[in-house]
């Protein structure tokens, strides 16, 4: 099958619990169709990646928009929604010669 992932980064102090939505509907992170890591990334300033891993066909998910939304003790943040569009480049040649 075919995924596509996305990465919300925060820096927080309190910890806090961040989720995804996909068209403003909460996403069940259920380890299959969706699937979320957070590392750390820098533990100075509690900066962290979430990743969210979505595990279906491109196609199934054009024209969706995802955001993250951050929540802590102090208060919360959404992230700048992404819509998710499909582009088509070139392939890329190369060409040899062969000297006569």
């Amino acid at each position: 099958g075919s995924s596509s992932t996305l990465a919300c980064t925060t820096a927080n102090s309190p910890a806090t619990t961040v989720t995804w939505t996909r068209d403003e509907q909460p996403l069940i992170i259920d380890g299959n169709t969706y699937q979320m890591i957070q590392t750390v990334t820098d533990r100075a300033t509690s900066t962290f990646e979430n990743v969210l891993t979505i595990n279906q066909p491109l196609a199934s998910v054009l024209g969706s928009t995802f955001s993250c939304t951050v929540v802590n003790a102090i208060g919360s943040a959404i992230s700048n929604s992404l819509q998710v569009t499909e582009t088509t480049t070139p392939p890329e040649t190369e060409a040899t010669t062969t000297p006569p």
